[in-house]
């Protein structure tokens, strides 16, 4: 038998919590109800489905939506992020680095260095705290060669 491997494709997604808010009304923009029970009922191309109150709903990577059990979504995806983590958005970073080129002075120019480092080692750090809880999971420890 022949073997594949899921794509890395990182997806939009959010828990169904039983009520309608602002933000889960920008987020599905397909068609859906609410049942009595607080249960979903989205309109895929699969017909209805049912996405119970704890459920995630995924935005597919063709723009469709479906709903996916928590343990389902929790062996299957992990949180997606930025290029410096949590500490900076793609577009904080950009400014940074927009902002690095506009410098003139060398103080101005040590700030922007020292908050690019500062960032970076979070984000390291977040990283090397994150594969660590990965291997003790799995009960393997990193190569120290590697």
């Amino acid at each position: 038998m022949r073997r594949f491997r899921k794509k890395p494709v990182v997806i939009e997604a959010e828990q169904w919590r039983g009520m309608l808010t602002p933000s889960w009304q920008e987020f599905v923009t397909c068609s859906f109800g609410v049942n009595p029970d607080g249960a979903l009922v989205i309109l895929t191309r699969e017909g209805a489905m049912r996405a119970d109150v704890g459920d995630w709903i995924i935005k597919g990577v063709q723009g469709e939506f479906y709903p996916c059990k928590p343990d389902i979504f929790a062996a299957t995806y992990e949180p997606a992020e930025t290029t410096l983590g949590n500490v900076m958005t793609d577009e904080e970073l950009i400014q940074i680095l927009t902002a690095h080129h506009a410098c003139r002075s060398p103080r101005e120019i040590t700030a922007v260095r020292a908050c690019i480092a500062a960032a970076l080692a979070e984000f390291l750090h977040d990283s090397w705290k994150n594969l660590m809880t990965q291997y003790s999971r799995e009960g393997t420890l990193p190569d120290p060669e590697y």
